[in-house]
């Protein structure tokens, strides 16, 4: 008999682009992959790597109660009717609503917190709600995954879960084969800095566009270019108008969005992402590493896993404008012999931490006790 795992996300985009290497392990290992997620452009995506996509509807944004409670109850019937062996979940309504129905249901649960994010950057009250969610739909999990030290520090001080029953993943790992270093196929002089992210304010863009500015004024071969997805219904997220306001005022180059980073992420000199949000460990500096980029980015949790500072780039303070605009200005004056050594640093740092591989055997492991587990004792 096939086992079958479930496997959820906030969205099918998530699945596709986060997930996929997973998946497709587990489908070759002869598990049947069941993705719970809500019908996007990237649902379609799941059929090519071997995973049955079934639609459930979770409003990300949401904080009405009933309309959680009404999510709960749609896990509770997915997972009833699809009977999976195992419930894997990711992103924090999936973690907490689809756990809670699994448990009910006597599914074992691995969870994986990729990030605190928005939940853990509110007021005390939505923290201490959040807390009490997660205390109730993880203590029960067979095992929780984290992405950094820091966020697996907070849920123990919170009492959210125990350290046994944790561990902490090197991010969502990259595929080194897949990314790679590509040689650049040009030989211009001017530098281009890119910035990769969904694009939200906690992630810099502000910080980013105020330091381009003030670089521009002193320089004239420098070009500062944003991609990344962005989500017009949700005031978290920059609004398209400023965008195409900084575009057409020649402060940024906006390349929209793409579903292959490699080749505009190649192109660049260094990476940057400024990011002051709760993250687990940012896929963009993964793949940035792989490609074997300089990056800059922010002091803070998971991004600072991935850069030692003058090692494979900078480090800079969160929320400061100055201390962004003075590390892409050091970066712009160091020769390109230190450059070249930082993107190499980079590939290694890629190479000996954040390998995909690492991630899915840690998965496959603890899939494989929980069955072996689960039929000795039947």
């Amino acid at each position: 008999m096939k086992h079958k795992i479930a496997i959820s996300l906030n969205s099918s985009w998530n699945l596709v682009n986060f997930r996929s290497g997973l998946i497709e392990a587990l489908a070759g290992e002869g598990y049947d992959v069941v993705g719970l997620a809500p019908l996007d452009s990237y649902s379609k995506h799941l059929k090519k790597i071997n995973c049955t996509f079934i639609p459930i509807k979770i409003d990300t944004n949401s904080r009405n109660p009933f309309k959680d409670l009404l999510l709960f109850f749609r896990y509770l019937w997915v997972l009833n009717r699809e009977k999976p062996h195992i419930y894997l979940g990711f992103t924090v309504k999936p973690n907490i609503y689809g756990s809670l129905a699994a448990h009910i249901l006597g599914i074992p649960v691995i969870n994986n917190i990729a990030g605190l994010g928005r939940a853990f950057s509110g007021k005390n009250k939505l923290i201490s709600f959040i807390t009490i969610l997660y205390k109730i739909s993880l203590h029960q999990s067979w095992k929780v995954f984290f992405q950094n030290k820091t966020d697996l520090n907070t849920f123990i001080k919170l009492k959210i879960i125990e350290e046994k029953f944790s561990y902490v993943l090197p991010g969502s790992g990259v595929n080194l084969i897949k990314y790679k270093p590509i040689p650049k196929t040009r030989n211009e002089k001017k530098i281009k800095f890119l910035l990769v992210s969904r694009l939200l304010w906690e992630k810099g863009i502000n910080e980013y566009v105020e330091s381009a500015k003030l670089i521009k004024k002193d320089y004239t071969d420098i070009e500062f270019l944003i991609l990344g997805f962005l989500n017009e219904n949700d005031s978290q997220y920059v609004p398209l108008k400023y965008l195409k306001e900084w575009h057409r005022k020649g402060i940024i180059n906006y390349l929209g969005i793409s579903d292959d980073v490699r080749a505009i992420m190649s192109d660049a000199d260094c990476v940057v992402l400024p990011s002051y949000y709760k993250e687990g460990t940012p896929k963009t500096l993964l793949e940035a590493a792989a490609l074997a980029k300089p990056i800059i980015t922010s002091n803070t949790p998971g991004c600072n896993d991935v850069v030692k500072h003058m090692h494979n780039g900078f480090l800079c303070l969160p929320k400061s404008t100055k201390d962004l605009t003075e590390k892409m200005v050091e970066f712009i004056h160091i020769d390109n012999n230190k450059k070249s050594v930082f993107g190499k640093n980079s590939r290694v740092i890629a190479e000996k931490y954040f390998d995909e591989r690492i991630i899915i055997q840690k998965y496959q492991k603890s899939i494989f006790n929980i069955i072996y587990e689960n039929e000795k004792s039947s």
